[in-house]
C-alpha cells in the first residue's frame, strides 16, 4: 500500500533512534485525525521541530510541501474507507476468512476464534493507543491493520524487529492496549528483560503458535498450532480482524474522512 500513512508506519517500525525521521512520523501518527487542521507554523511549533527540518521530512517522503502532503492523506483515507466499505458489504467475506482459518487449523475451535477476534476488536476500540510488537507480523497485511486503527482515531505504533528494548516498550501507559505476536517466544525467550518488562504492562493481548508464552498478565491469548500454515492462518486472522474494525471505522472516521 503506497499511501502516507503506510510510509509513516514503517519509518516508526524500522527506527532504531529518535531522530527527527521518527518523532515527526510520531506526531503524525497521534494526531492523524486532525492533522487536515495544522498549519505548517502549528506543525513545526507543537512537534518542537524546525521548519527547514520539516521542509527536508517532507521532501524525503516525495512532497512538494505540506499542504501536498495532507492532501495526499486525504485522498488515500478515501480510497481507504471506499474499498474497506465494498469489501464489508460482501455478505461470505467474514465466514470465508474463518473457514479458511479452520481448514489450516481443524483443531481450532470456530466460535472461539470468533469471541477471540471479536475481544480483540473491542479492546482496540476502547483503548487510547495500541502498540504492535513482535515480529511475526506480515508487513504489507499488518500495515493494512494499522491503518484501519489510525482511521478509527487510534494512534498505533508498530516495533517489529528493532532490539531496542527502550524503543519497544517506551512510553506505554495504562490506557494503552500492546498486542505482541510470537510464533516462536523468541521476541522475549532472547531477551528476558522484555518478558520482565511485559509482565508489567497493565493491557496486553497475545497471537502466539505451540505452547504459547504463558504471559500471566495477557488478558487474552489466541495460541495457533505450530505447523507449516502457521503464517497463512495469521494472515487470515488479521484479515478477520481487520474487517471487524470496520464498524469502528465507520462510526469515527466516514464523516471524518469520506468528505475530506
Amino acid at each position: 500500500m503506497n499511501s502516507a500513512a503506510a510510509i509513516l508506519l514503517l519509518i516508526v517500525a524500522g527506527s532504531l533512534k529518535n531522530d527527527n525521521f521518527t518523532n515527526l512520523s510520531l506526531f503524525v501518527i497521534n494526531h492523524y485525525d486532525t492533522i487536515q487542521e495544522y498549519t505548517l507554523r502549528r506543525f513545526a511549533r507543537e512537534s518542537f521541530t524546525s521548519l527547514s527540518s520539516i521542509s527536508d521530512f517532507i521532501d524525503i517522503l516525495g512532497f512538494a510541501d505540506f499542504a501536498e502532503f495532507k492532501s495526499y492523506i486525504s485522498q488515500t483515507n478515501r480510497i481507504r474507507l471506499l474499498s474497506l466499505d465494498n469489501e464489508f458489504r460482501k455478505p461470505d467475506s467474514y465466514p470465508r476468512l474463518l473457514k479458511q482459518i479452520s481448514r489450516y487449523s481443524p483443531d481450532l475451535n470456530p466460535s472461539e476464534i470468533k469471541g477471540t477476534l471479536r475481544r480483540i476488536s473491542d479492546e482496540i476500540h476502547a483503548h487510547r493507543r495500541v502498540f504492535l510488537l513482535g515480529a511475526g507480523n506480515p508487513n504489507s497485511l499488518f500495515l493494512e491493520f494499522q491503518i484501519s486503527m489510525l482511521m478509527m482515531g487510534k494512534p498505533v505504533i508498530s516495533r517489529m524487529t528493532t532490539r531496542n528494548i527502550d524503543l519497544d516498550l517506551r512510553d506505554i501507559g495504562s490506557d494503552d492496549l500492546v498486542i505482541l505476536t510470537s510464533f516462536s517466544g523468541t521476541y522475549i525467550n532472547i531477551y528476558p528483560e522484555r518478558k520482565q518488562r511485559l509482565s508489567r504492562i497493565a493491557n496486553l493481548a497475545v497471537i502466539t503458535a505451540g505452547t504459547g508464552l504463558k504471559m500471566p498478565n495477557a488478558s487474552l491469548e489466541l495460541v495457533l498450532p505450530d505447523s507449516d500454515y502457521t503464517s497463512a492462518v495469521h494472515l487470515n486472522l488479521i484479515s478477520a480482524l481487520n474487517l471487524l474494525l470496520y464498524e469502528y471505522i465507520t462510526d469515527y472516521g466516514s464523516d471524518r474522512f469520506s468528505s475530506l
